[in-house]
């Protein structure tokens, strides 16, 4: 393990260490440096705690029959990311997600949010909603989500306790540097529904 910046163990409450496969260790000790308990977290989880872990998402209270919420995220050159994708819909909808995508106005900025609300990081990628778009792209990724599989019924996902309405798609993909990413959540349930695309991210180094 390597240390993370830690100098003086006799006066810190905390001694954080990384192992080599980037799990966070944190040594709860007291005063005199004797440690009482290993604690530990995630990869995700110390990314938080670096401030480097940012939120965004778009939301529509009402969405038309064969109507589409459209997010847009650029990465941009030298940087990718690590994306995990949770989207909400009231009825039958199909996701789809695109790469290479090309517009003519990039749309509504998003500000992505960092988890860590003691930092000032920003992030590099841009993210937009409601793109004008000339050609979508190559699609990644089409998926079919059934509304009305809540356990309280009216909405898409399975709850947890009666009446929830659960994240009904959540998945992770890892961008290319360089590159425009399209995400786009279709209404196909007969009616107007509410619709939700929400992500978290943390970005690295591209690695070519």
């Amino acid at each position: 393990m390597a240390g993370e910046g830690v100098r003086d163990s006799t006066t810190d409450d905390n001694i954080d260490l990384t192992d080599a496969c980037n799990n966070l260790w944190s040594l709860r000790t007291d005063k005199g440096g004797n440690v009482h308990t290993p604690v530990t977290i995630s990869y995700e989880h110390h990314k938080v705690h670096e401030g480097k872990l940012f939120g965004a998402g778009y939301y529509s209270s009402s969405v038309a029959n064969n109507g589409a919420i459209n997010v847009l995220l650029q990465t941009p050159v030298g940087t990718t990311a690590h994306v995990y994708l949770k989207v909400n819909v009231g009825g039958d909808a199909v996701f789809r997600a695109f790469e290479g995508t090309t517009v003519s106005a990039a749309g509504t900025a998003i500000t992505p949010i960092d988890h860590n609300r003691e930092t000032a990081n920003t992030a590099t990628i841009t993210v937009t909603h409601t793109p004008t778009i000339t050609d979508d792209g190559t699609q990644l990724w089409e998926e079919f989500i059934p509304g009305g599989t809540s356990s309280g019924g009216g909405g898409g996902g399975g709850g947890s306790h009666p009446g929830a309405v659960a994240t009904t798609l959540s998945e992770q993909i890892i961008l290319k540097a360089d590159e425009t990413y399209l995400l786009r959540l279709t209404n196909i349930s007969g009616g107007a529904q509410p619709e939700d695309i929400t992500f978290s991210f943390y970005e690295v180094p591209a690695s070519t």
